[in-house]
């Protein structure tokens, strides 16, 4: 094995780690969204910053993936005040010879919407002071109905690993 299969291998082992990891991120954020929906009535203060923070951290948590599969993978992490929708379209692409699109397109506005809630939580101050129930319900519920999705990209993009590993071994 070449020098730079060596190292190709050893990239895709990390980035399938890195899958692993960001599934338990996804379901544990998920798991945390689903408990708070449940007794949500009449939503506290707090009970909306958890909210808040529960959209804005399972967002990252698939962004922090997707930057690490446009770095490892791509070599091409967008950069700039769209940096962040850029990255999102740029995973739903699919690149011939280089890797198949690590989520469906479909998926895109939805995440979309994530993504421009995590903005706005990010950069707003006295956050608190500014949530709505009605936002933040919708938000959780969101990511609950795309996180099925979104692990079923995920598994899909690690099968692509294990094969990629697999020629490099082979």
């Amino acid at each position: 094995m070449s020098p730079e299969q060596r190292s190709s291998k050893a990239q895709l082992t990390l980035l399938r780690a890195e899958v692993t990891k960001t599934r338990a991120a996804l379901s544990r954020h998920g798991q945390d969204a689903r408990d708070l929906i449940a007794r949500w009535g009449e939503p506290s203060r707090q009970d909306l910053a958890y909210g808040a923070f529960l959209v804005h951290a399972w967002y990252t948590a698939l962004e922090s993936f997707f930057e690490r599969v446009a770095t490892e993978v791509e070599a091409d992490l967008p950069k700039g005040e769209s940096g962040h929708r850029e990255l999102l379209v740029q995973m739903a692409l699919a690149l011939p010879d280089l890797r198949p699109a690590v989520l469906p397109a479909a998926l895109k506005r939805e995440l979309g919407k994530l993504l421009a809630f995590r903005h706005f939580f990010r950069h707003a101050s006295a956050v608190v002071e500014e949530l709505e129930p009605e936002p933040i319900h919708e938000h959780l519920e969101r990511l609950l109905r795309i996180e099925p999705a979104v692990i079923l990209a995920l598994d899909a993009f690690d099968g692509f690993l294990v094969q990629t590993l697999a020629i490099l071994s082979g």
